[in-house]
């Protein structure tokens, strides 16, 4: 998928003036690549591609870098060309290709954008490429130049030499040493054989978690070492002042705490992970067992068609309307938003208008709730302690009250005033005191017959003041803020 997406990137830009990598994703998305900007930034870093002035247009776009733009085409081409290829031969003037399962295409499009002046056409498949020389000896030429790309071991490949795995899932300690050539890891499910994927994506800077750690650890670490630098890496590290002490080796370590942290390290210096991932697309490409399945994606047999109607010239003329078509469409879809929006803005603050004026709030009324609310919450302390005074003011059948004894005590005093004047003093104090208390007394009788605890009183202001409440969340913390809202609307 990926080399198949380079080729085509190197078609695009090629044809057209394409001037920001959005527009580039336009038209990968156009022919049915779903992909997303991050990784054409990806594809447009191995690519080189650069940014150069239009003599047409005079704006800039999207081409190789001025400096042996041709080399570069070619030697990504031959890269994705060997990449892909297991087996060549030839049959009079026609060359068979053999390729990994599903990227047959990837080496069809590879051929046609080298330009090769001996190659007529290309027929991909799967896993098969058949491609029309002009005649026998172009057909053994051809043969012998891709025989020696995939001899071809190229400055450019990076080799992962060495992969040391510590506390990784159920891997203790591991190395692993590859040699050039192709190496493969075999096993019985549960062998391991994807922890090694899973630690080689740690050091290209893959998200990891806590569970990646080896159960009963305190942390887990993988290592890589890398060597056969291209230069374009080097440059890379030059510029992020990561370079180490051999200039054609790379060293990458990431270590994993159990509590889900992780620290990198590239030739020793601490880096952010985001620094493993710039390094990543120079390293390694990790392909899925799903890679190879494009020809059965239905959003892809429409290039198959079209490549084979031979329809390049119709696809000119159509691709640019088409996508004037998508963004009228996304000009008329925007119209269409703003008003809907506009008219569901409408009808809320008509529903905010109506409640407000159906809750029909009155000045200060939260708080005169909020009191009366007060007094049905203390409704048994407040009847007990009235009918508490009343019983030690007014007494009983057995226990006389207060006021009764303070009767007496008048009573008693009054009579003092037959005998002296000296008692006068004590009897008219006596006299207030008595009347003082039977006011008391009258009082207190009087609250506690009118007590008014009625549930259905309760349970409305209760009511009310929820609704009140949930005004103030919706609209203003104050009944004069949920007024202003009003107003305003």
């Amino acid at each position: 998928m990926k080399f198949q997406r380079q080729a085509k990137i190197l078609e695009l830009v090629d044809r057209f003036e394409i001037e920001t990598q959005e527009e580039l994703t336009d038209h990968l998305r156009a022919l049915g690549y779903n992909t997303t900007q991050a990784t054409v930034s990806r594809d447009i870093k191995e690519l080189r591609l650069i940014k150069s002035l239009s003599a047409e247009t005079g704006k800039y776009k999207y081409t190789a870098a001025s400096a042996g733009a041709a080399d570069s085409f070619t030697t990504r081409l031959r890269n994705i060309f060997r990449e892909c290829v297991t087996e060549i031969d030839a049959a009079q003037n026609m060359v068979v290709i053999k390729t990994l399962p599903g990227l047959g295409q990837a080496a069809a499009m590879a051929i046609d954008a080298m330009r090769a002046s001996d190659v007529v056409g290309t027929l991909g498949g799967d896993d098969t490429v058949f491609a029309v020389m002009r005649d026998n000896d172009s057909a053994a030429r051809f043969c012998q130049q891709a025989r020696d790309i995939l001899k071809y071991t190229g400055e450019d490949a990076a080799m992962l030499q060495l992969l040391h795995i510590e506390n990784i899932a159920v891997i203790e300690q591991a190395d692993i040493e590859l040699e050039d050539g192709l190496t493969v890891l075999s096993g019985e499910t549960g062998a391991g054989k994807s922890i090694v994927i899973d630690s080689i994506g740690a050091v290209l800077g893959r998200r990891v978690s806590r569970d990646l750690v080896r159960s009963g650890a305190h942390k887990g670490f993988v290592s890589a070492v890398f060597t056969g630098l291209s230069p374009a890496l080097t440059a890379l590290l030059d510029e992020l002042a990561l370079s180490g002490d051999e200039p054609d080796t790379l060293h990458i370590q990431r270590q994993i705490t159990a509590d889900g942290k992780s620290t990198c390290r590239v030739n020793m210096k601490p880096v952010a992970a985001s620094v493993l991932r710039q390094l990543a697309p120079y390293l390694i490409d990790i392909h899925g067992q799903n890679d190879g399945q494009k020809l059965l994606d239905e959003q892809h047999h429409i290039d198959y068609l079209d490549g084979y109607a031979g329809n390049e010239a119709l696809l000119e003329e159509y691709r640019p309307k088409y996508q004037a078509l998508l963004a009228l469409r996304r000009e008329i879809t925007a119209l269409e938003t703003g008003e809907q929006e506009r008219l569901q803005r409408i009808d809320m603050l008509a529903f905010h208008k109506e409640e407000i004026e159906q809750a029909a709030l009155q000045p200060d009324e939260d708080e005169i709730l909020a009191q009366r609310k007060a007094y049905f919450d203390h409704a048994g302390k407040i009847a007990g302690a009235l009918g508490e005074a009343r019983l030690a003011l007014s007494g009983d059948d057995e226990v006389g009250g207060a006021c009764a004894l303070l009767d007496q005590a008048a009573d008693a005093l009054a009579g003092l005033k037959e005998v002296s004047d000296a008692f006068d003093g004590l009897a008219e104090q006596a006299e207030e005191v008595r009347l003082l208390a039977a006011d008391l007394r009258d009082s207190v009788s009087g609250r506690s017959d009118n007590l008014d605890f009625s549930p259905a009183e309760r349970e409305w202001v209760e009511q009310r003041l929820d609704l009140i409440y949930r005004l103030k969340q919706k609209y203003g913390g104050t009944l004069a803020e949920i007024a202003s809202y009003h107003d305003k609307i």
